[in-house]
């Protein structure tokens, strides 16, 4: 039991330390340019591929973008000046990892919202130790279910804590197909 607990540990720390490392020093900011234009502006301390998509508030996209190579830093200048007043989406993904923030168009201008920052959760399965990683960015309730084919076997509602790092021990179950799948209040993970 305390070697499942020392691997638990060692594996946790591993993993928070490539997620830590992950997220390095990405940067989106958004910010009004002039009445009707808005400048996005990206920027990272190592060059990586971006995408970048906006959205109006019925899910159309108005402007998709992948970036061809790898850049550390990205300015894009958004004209509004022809478009529906309304909320408009801005997300911006790489690697795991997705900056989100919503841009009001009103006849005065441009404003933008509060950017809100997701990254996809590691997992990793070893000795019969499930390891889950996860950075709670937005304090949000997280649940944790474990399904053998569509029966449920274990659920865990998780604290709104920043750096989650849990082990459950699977050596007691039968053997077969398991799945996992992780939530939070507005995203869905499965691992298999």
């Amino acid at each position: 039991m305390k070697t499942i607990f020392a691997i638990c540990i060692l594996v946790s720390v591993s993993l928070m330390s490539e997620l830590s490392l992950a997220s390095g020093n990405f940067r989106v900011s958004i910010a009004p340019k002039t009445e009707d234009k808005s400048l996005l502006e990206i920027s990272n301390n190592t060059d990586q591929k971006y995408e970048i998509i906006l959205s109006n508030e019925s899910g159309e996209v108005i402007y998709s973008h992948k970036t061809k190579g790898e850049h550390s830093k990205f300015n894009k200048v958004f004209d509004f000046s022809k478009s529906e007043l309304g909320v408009y989406k801005l997300v911006v993904k790489r690697d795991g990892e997705s900056n989100e923030q919503l841009l009001t168009v009103t006849k005065s201008g441009v404003q933008a919202g509060e950017t809100i920052k997701k990254t996809d959760p590691i997992f990793s399965y070893r000795d019969n130790l499930l390891i889950l990683a996860f950075q709670n960015h937005n304090n949000e309730e997280l649940v944790f279910n474990l399904y053998q084919k569509d029966d449920l076997i274990l659920s865990k509602k998780m604290k709104d804590t920043y750096n989650i790092k849990k082990g459950f021990d699977l050596s007691q179950l039968d053997k077969g197909e398991y799945s996992v799948v992780f939530s939070t209040e507005d995203e869905v993970y499965e691992y298999a």
